[in-house]
């Protein structure tokens, strides 16, 4: 039941990120402004007045037609500063993002090349780029080669695929597999998609992300309000809350790690892994918004990667799913109201990017709502 309920959640995600890519055309409503379509969409304002040329913000009329970009096509802000406002602190994912490739791809279709089997490691080399060379993971890179981190050396030889695999996978047709097999069918149907914030799951049996977590989740006692839960993304290819968190003490933190949760993307920690930080267990705010005032209400949740050049994985989006969900369950079954889902753009007093402009951001607004402010 765990794989079909994986299998139907990657489904759902795979939609979900789809639906973020498409264009819209927004018809102005009493009471909108450039800005809030930029919080809505999920797209900057500039990327919004450039798909609209001569639009003026202090003249929008109720019924003008604005085109909203594709966020494929959208142009990359330029980065902002810190977001902590402790001790002048500076967060992994204060947007210091790598400029984008500008070469154009090739309009000439090029012939299918075999993946080797290994790879001999050569001066300048890193996992991270022998990973995107071939189209693999580097957590993957790290499991087929017993890697206990990301260091590697001149001379060494990586496996790209995993030995395990080489017995093809059993491909099911009817009732019975390829080789003639009779085939169990499930006696269940795959569980009924949550429809947003009016929808809480109680069956931990069907997380399969914050299942491993649930009882550093469930420890502390909810002591206060928690207004919101804020999203947001490391700006790096790589981390996790330890290397998070030693960063954040050597730039002041008392508390180290900004964030309460750390999700990881298979570089550090695993892909979709949910990380406790050290101020959940204490219930302690925040360090991951500009102001003391939302830190004090504010649940962080940091994705690592950077997505104003990268999507988040699938098993990433799966994972803040039933995290959001499961934290929903945590406050209100405390007795106190549901916190209000918004990214770190939406929220924080000085403007950001963050979580980037590749995060699924209006695919995560239809699921639980899009903050409209105070």
């Amino acid at each position: 039941m765990r794989e079909l309920h994986l299998a139907w959640l990657f489904v759902l995600v795979s939609l979900l990120a789809t639906a973020d890519l498409q264009a819209t055309t927004h018809t102005i409503k009493k009471g909108d402004t450039l800005y809030s379509l930029s919080r809505t969409y999920g797209v900057s304002v500039n990327e919004i007045t450039k798909a609209n040329p001569g639009i003026s913000a202090s003249s929008l009329k109720v019924g003008q037609k604005v085109e909203i970009p594709d966020k494929a096509d959208a142009t990359p802000p330029p980065a902002s500063d810190a977001n902590s406002a402790q001790s002048g602190a500076v967060s992994p994912s204060s947007e210091v993002v790598d400029a984008p490739s500008t070469t154009p791809p090739s309009a000439v279709a090029q012939p299918a090349v075999e993946t080797p089997k290994t790879y001999v490691v050569k001066k300048g080399d890193t996992l991270t780029s022998i990973a995107k060379q071939y189209s693999v993971t580097i957590g993957d890179l790290k499991n087929w080669n017993k890697l206990g981190s990301t260091q590697i050396r001149i001379g060494q030889k990586l496996k790209l695929s995993d030995d395990s695999a080489a017995t093809p996978p059993v491909v099911q047709s009817g009732s019975t597999n390829v080789a003639g097999k009779p085939v169990d069918k499930p006696k269940t149907p795959p569980p009924t998609p949550s429809k947003g914030n009016d929808a809480v799951d109680t069956d931990i049996g069907k997380y399969l992300f914050v299942s491993k977590v649930k009882k550093q989740i469930d420890a502390p006692r909810i002591s206060h309000i928690w207004k919101y839960i804020v999203v947001h993304h490391s700006g790096s290819d790589s981390g996790n809350a330890k290397i998070f968190d030693y960063y954040h003490r050597s730039r002041g933190m008392e508390n180290g790690l900004a964030y309460h949760f750390v999700i990881g993307n298979g570089s550090d920690s695993g892909d979709g892994e949910i990380e406790v930080g050290g101020r959940w267990p204490k219930q302690l705010k925040g360090g991951h918004l500009r102001s003391d005032e939302q830190n004090e209400v504010a649940i962080g949740i940091c994705l690592v990667g950077n997505f104003d050049k990268d999507r988040p994985t699938r098993k990433q989006i799966a994972a803040l799913i039933e995290l959001v969900n499961y934290l929903n369950r945590r406050v209100t079954t405390a007795g106190y109201p549901r916190p209000k889902f918004v990214l770190h753009r939406d929220i924080n007093i000085r403007p950001t990017d963050c979580p980037g402009k590749n995060f699924p951001a209006a695919a995560m607004y239809k699921m639980f709502g899009a903050w409209k402010g105070e």
